[in-house]
C-alpha cells in the first residue's frame, strides 16, 4: 500500500484523462430485452483511446424484482461493439464485477481514430425486464485518451 501511494501523485489518476459517472437514472429504455447506448466521448482524427476500466461503487439492481439479475456493460465504437471492454456483469442479483480494467490481450487498445466517431457505454437488459425499472447502481468509467493532434 505504501508503493501505490508513493506513486500515485506522479502518475495522477492512475494515467486515465477522463471519467464518466454512469448512474441508474441514466437508464431510461423501457422496452424490455433491449440495449441502450449511452455516448461518453466523440473523437476526431487523431484521437487515441490507450486504456479503459470501470469500478461499481453500487451494483446495478431492480430492488423489486431479484429475478431481474443481469445487466452486462460494454465500452467501444459507434453503438454496440466491445472494442475497448468486454460484456462485463454489474448486476447486483447476478455475479457482478466491481472493478475492471481492460488488457490488451482483451481488447483491441489502443484503438486510433481517423475521424469523428463516438465512444459508447453499452448496458445490456435481459429477456422480459426493461432497464428504466432499475433503481439503484453507479459506476465510474475511466479512459485514457490522447488528442495527436492537439500535441
Amino acid at each position: 500500500m505504501d508503493t501505490l501511494k508513493r506513486f500515485l501523485p506522479e502518475v495522477g489518476n492512475g494515467g486515465f484523462t477522463h471519467s464518466f459517472k454512469v448512474t441508474h437514472a441514466d437508464l431510461t429504455e423501457t422496452v424490455a430485452n433491449t440495449a441502450q447506448v449511452i455516448p461518453l466521448y466523440t473523437t476526431k482524427k487523431g484521437t487515441l483511446i490507450l486504456d479503459a476500466a470501470f469500478i461499481l461503487t453500487t451494483p446495478f439492481e431492480d430492488a423489486s424484482d431479484s429475478a431481474f439479475n443481469s445487466n452486462t456493460i460494454s465500452i467501444g465504437i459507434g453503438g454496440g461493439a466491445a472494442n475497448f471492454l468486454p460484456a462485463t456483469q454489474v448486476n447486483k442479483n447476478g455475479t457482478e464485477i466491481l472493478a475492471f480494467v481492460t488488457t490488451n490481450a482483451t481488447d483491441t487498445l489502443p484503438g486510433s481514430f481517423v475521424g469523428a466517431d463516438t465512444i459508447d457505454l453499452t448496458v445490456n437488459s435481459m429477456s422480459g425486464k426493461s432497464l428504466s425499472n432499475i433503481d439503484t447502481g453507479e459506476l465510474t468509467i475511466m479512459l485514457r485518451i490522447c488528442e495527436l493532434g492537439d500535441l
